[in-house]
């Protein structure tokens, strides 16, 4: 996935018109493409009013169902590889080992949260 620096409000992308921002390459201090835009007010409005409503759906969803998601989490993060490894190296100066450990944590925590969720 390419990084655009817009928001995802749902399934649509958001605007440019709120405050713009880069990421820093700490190791460097020069700015990482591409910018970042802030979101606007209403599309923060727009934002918790989808999740608001998702909310009943979801909540009564299968804890099999639950877990699938989850699990869904944990390999869409694994499948970004390098290209998150290394983005997150260029905006935290963290070396390669430890990033990689980190990812794995997380998608291991996904994981290990997907399996109690299922009982």
């Amino acid at each position: 996935m390419e990084l655009t620096g817009l928001s995802f409000i749902g399934a649509q992308r958001g605007q440019t018109g709120g405050a713009v921002f880069h990421g820093i390459n700490p190791a460097t201090g020069a700015a990482l493409e591409p910018p970042y835009h802030s979101a606007a007010p209403e599309e923060a409005a727009d934002a918790a009013g989808l999740a608001a409503a998702a909310f009943p759906g979801f909540s009564r969803t299968a804890p099999k169902q639950r877990a699938a998601f989850l699990r869904s989490i944990a390999a869409n993060i694994e499948a970004l590889g390098q290209t998150l490894t290394d983005r997150v190296m260029a905006e935290s100066g963290l070396p390669e080992g430890r990033v990689k450990g980190e990812t794995g944590r997380t998608c291991g925590q996904l994981r290990m949260f997907a399996a109690l969720t299922r009982h």
